[in-house]
């Protein structure tokens, strides 16, 4: 329990709470370890939890009947997600999926909120997050009517290398097993496209590619391609 009081103190919608809260919120929670590739919740499955990452990286993916993908967020340790739980009623309207193995903390929906009339700051951050989510959304729409092909998906490995970068000898290694249809998901372009934009990153030197890895050499020169 002190365990997981400590982390959860260092998530941002829960700063502020005693260590009263945080102890009665973690008396509802528990523990839940997922595969790799494996779903944590599906866009069809009433939102009734809320769920921080401790361990791993997860993706949120929004599909439709004829098999075609957006891939909506990529997500690490600390992160939150479910939110809509505690703000909306109805349905997650995404699938979660673990790239690697991974845990999480789930927190029934209804003791956070019942939290949220004695911590309003807690309400806020959950709302603050929705909406700064929702404005990023908002943003890669326009991005991906306004914008060609490769710029999109310079702009999505800078954004990688930025939140799941480690050093590396060669550069910034993005710590993450993407695959071509994942970054084609997320940027809004058949995976052929992506694999032969990525070829040409690679031959300009924007990129080096690594055992399913990439690393991006010169993360200044990768963001002159993204304007």
């Amino acid at each position: 329990m002190k365990e997981w009081q400590e982390f959860i103190s260092r998530v941002d919608v829960f700063f502020g709470l005693s260590g009263k809260e945080r102890e009665a919120l973690l008396a509802g929670a528990r523990k839940q370890d997922v595969k790799r590739k494996e779903t944590l919740f599906s866009a069809d499955a009433i939102a009734n939890h809320l769920y921080v990452i401790t361990r791993g990286t997860m993706k949120t993916v929004r599909g439709n009947a004829h098999g075609q993908q957006l891939l909506v967020d990529f997500l690490k340790p600390g992160e939150v997600l479910g939110e809509e739980s505690v703000l909306l009623s109805g349905e997650h309207g995404v699938d979660a999926v673990s790239f690697e193995s991974a845990s999480v903390l789930s927190f029934p929906a209804d003791s956070v909120k019942k939290m949220l009339t004695s911590q309003p700051r807690l309400g806020h951050a959950l709302a603050s997050l929705a909406a700064s989510r929702a404005r990023a959304y908002r943003e890669r729409l326009y991005l991906m009517t306004a914008t060609p092909v490769p710029v999109r998906l310079a702009q999505a490995l800078y954004m990688l290398a930025r939140r799941f970068g480690r050093r590396d000898k060669q550069g910034t290694m993005i710590a993450l097993r993407i695959t071509h249809q994942d970054l084609a998901d997320y940027v809004g372009a058949s995976r052929e496209t992506v694999s032969l934009f990525l070829s040409r990153f690679r031959k300009d030197g924007l990129i080096v590619m690594n055992v399913r890895r990439i690393i991006v050499p010169d993360l200044k020169a990768l963001k002159k391609v993204t304007k």
